[in-house]
């Protein structure tokens, strides 16, 4: 961990308006020995991520200006694979609007303390395998940092939010440095009362999943877009259907924020198809056998649905057994939506039933552990954190507006259990006696003992493993093991430093992906002042407006892709890792600056018909090669409507704008 601190160190000595300094400046500022400091530099050197410009300073490198290309997902989307074709739709923007929160940062100097840290986890339930596969992330990711990790205290409220309250009470007086809540109930007077006088009292909470009351008392929030989840699975059955036909509606838990947010986003949708008519709604709890049970019902009542809508496959799997003991054979039983569980899509490939699910992704109860982190070591974090969602239609059934990710068949794990719960990260499997948890005793991981790279060693390792986390699909340390020849042992204590270090992150897959650090060294290698942590936001935002793959650029002698995320559309442009593209107008500039563009040059025959459209945000300082950061979309083929393309630029930028202190780095 000590050897890439420093080489983070170092390299954060620099920006747009210091591209240049002294190498005794960078080492005093880094607080690093001499004696060390010019080994790791010169090492550094070596490896290109930094760079002698005249005796004595030192610049960013050419390797440092390289991590600028960042995918956004690790997996390469099915459409792509199998070269479908066909008209090009706009479909229906997944997202409705764009949560100005998720592009605000909170400080949090004030929390700034000395690990080893105690994190609680106060848990809403256990009840389903969800839940389950929740709170086994977040212990995951805790024991993949035990170094400055000493204990996670564990507790269920079984639904309860006074229990909640007397836990979280517990856990303060336990020691609890921090705690990640996942809220019993939305609205509950004695659970928010809880939660504001705790956090008075100083103790920083972070939710996951859920909120409670307003969430202005939580640092951070990690989350899930819940209104995209029932808007897009609602729209998606409603076209299945034709308009027409009737609708039963299980929804989750009533008095839990998700549930509350994804009917909402449901019933708003329905309401634009007259000819759907919905059966009043069920709560299951989220529980299989209160599906079955509300499916039941109906068809003893003799009403039957030509669709049934849950906002999530724990209870949809029920509505299906629901069917298949009333005797309906394969094929005849009625569309579903629901993801998240793997018998969910077992079913519905199995039993030939039309299927639509948006996996709620489990994988942020690791990514709240991290925010946790970042908040006891006094690091900005996002207000909101938002994980990514994959549409998930089964083979043939995708609709006008909704398009798939990928296809069921392709999503289900034949391999895995009816249990596995989806979009849940990839969870290495050690040794149980490493890892221990019960509601009452705290969950420790007993020490490992790994051998520690040299700073040359490191240096390699560092530049290794990011490039080729950018340009092949990774998801283990093993994978990196074989591929570089690194041994074991080393190459996953080194990913779970860089994972730490925000050198890496990970997709909810489990995928590894180019973390924030490496975002914001590539801009101010470029001389570009803006703020890293915006760009993927705005990235996926954009694609999920349009289908249209959407990407951050420098744009100056060539056009060279940084982060970028493929479009869902049908034969939606990919771009080669560390791709640049020379380019020309392909049309007058408009007034609004943005830009048309299309490929030239021989380099790029089988890119002919390629069209970038771009809007500039910041050019570069002084001192750097002129260019400007651009964001923009890409596609292939078949035309499309340029001017939503063109309000969602501009949109973005309004934003921004509004705001020009967002974009400062």
């Amino acid at each position: 961990m000590k050897s890439y601190l420093r080489i983070s160190a170092i390299l954060a000595c620099f920006g747009p308006k210091c591209p240049e300094r002294r190498i005794g400046e960078v080492l005093e500022e880094a607080a690093i020995p001499v004696s060390t400091g010019y080994k790791i530099i010169g090492d550094m050197i070596s490896e290109g991520l930094l760079r002698r410009t005249e005796r004595g300073y030192i610049a960013l490198g050419s390797s440092a200006e390289r991590l600028f290309y960042t995918p956004l997902r690790g997996d390469m989307p099915l459409r792509a694979g199998i070269g479908l074709t066909g008209a090009r739709t706009p479909g229906m923007p997944r997202m409705a609007q764009l949560e100005t929160d998720v592009l605000k940062m909170i400080a949090t100097d004030r929390y700034r303390s000395a690990p080893p840290f105690v994190i609680g986890f106060a848990n809403a339930s256990d009840a389903h395998p969800w839940r389950q596969a929740l709170e086994r992330s977040l212990l995951h990711a805790a024991q993949a940092q035990s170094e400055i990790v000493a204990r996670v205290i564990v507790r269920n409220a079984e639904n309860d939010p006074d229990l909640q309250s007397a836990q979280l009470r517990e856990m303060w007086q336990e020691g609890a440095d921090i705690c990640i809540i996942s809220a019993a109930s939305e609205r509950h007077p004695g659970l928010e009362a809880t939660i504001a006088d705790l956090a008075g009292r100083g103790l920083p909470m972070v939710g996951v999943d859920r909120f409670c009351g307003d969430g202005e008392t939580l640092v951070s929030l990690v989350t899930a877009s819940d209104v995209t989840v029932g808007r897009i699975s609602a729209l998606w059955l409603a076209e299945r259907l034709g308009g027409q036909g009737r609708v039963a509606l299980l929804s989750g838990l009533e008095s839990a924020s998700p549930s509350k947010l994804r009917l909402e986003a449901a019933l708003q949708t329905f309401s634009r198809f007259p000819g759907i008519e919905l059966a009043a709604v069920d709560y299951t709890d989220w529980l299989a056998d209160r599906g079955y049970a509300a499916i039941r019902g109906h068809l003893a009542r003799g009403w039957m649905p030509d669709g049934v809508w849950c906002d999530s496959g724990l209870q949809g799997i029920g509505a299906i057994n629901a069917f298949l003991d009333a005797g309906f054979q394969r094929g005849e039983i009625p569309p579903h939506t629901g993801g998240e569980l793997n018998l969910m899509y077992k079913m519905a490939v199995q039993e030939r039933i039309p299927l639509c699910g948006l996996d709620y992704p489990a994988a942020m109860g690791a990514a709240s552990v991290q925010v946790a982190l970042n908040v006891l070591f006094g690091r900005s974090v996002p207000r909101i954190v938002e994980a990514d969602l994959q549409v998930v239609v089964t083979r043939g059934h995708e609709t006008p507006s909704v398009r798939a990710d990928i296809q069921a068949e392709k999503k289900v794990d034949w391999s895995s259990p009816d249990s596995h719960v989806h979009a849940a990260g990839r969870l290495r499997r050690r040794k149980a006696s490493i890892l221990r948890r019960s509601n009452k005793d705290a969950a420790v991981r007993s020490p490992v003992s790994v051998t520690r790279p040299g700073y040359s060693e490191s240096v390699r390792r560092l530049v290794d493993i990011v490039t080729l986390v950018a340009t092949e699909p990774i998801s283990t340390a093993y994978q990196i093991s074989q591929l570089l020849r690194l041994p074991k042992s080393s190459a996953y204590q080194t990913i779970d430093d860089l994972e730490f270090l925000s050198w890496l992150t990970r997709d909810v897959e489990g995928n590894l992906l180019i973390g924030s650090v490496p975002q914001s060294i590539s801009l101010a290698a470029r001389g570009f002042e803006f703020a890293g942590h915006l760009l993927p936001v705005l990235v996926r935002y954009l694609r999920d407006q349009t289908g249209e793959t959407a990407f951050a650029a420098s744009l100056g002698s060539e056009l060279q892709i940084g982060i970028h995320l493929g479009g869902y559309n049908l034969n939606s442009e990919r771009f080669k890792p560390f791709e640049s593209v020379r380019v020309e107008a392909d049309s007058p500039t408009p007034l609004d600056g943005s830009q048309l563009l299309r490929c030239a040059g021989a380099r790029h025959e089988g890119r002919t018909k390629t069209r970038f459209m771009m809007l500039p945000l910041v050019q570069s300082s002084p001192g750097f090669a002129a260019a400007q950061l651009v964001l923009g979309f890409c596609w292939s083929g078949a035309s499309t409507d340029e001017a939503p393309l063109r309000e969602h630029l501009r949109e973005v930028r309004k934003h921004l704008m509004a705001d020009a202190a967002m974009v400062l780095a």
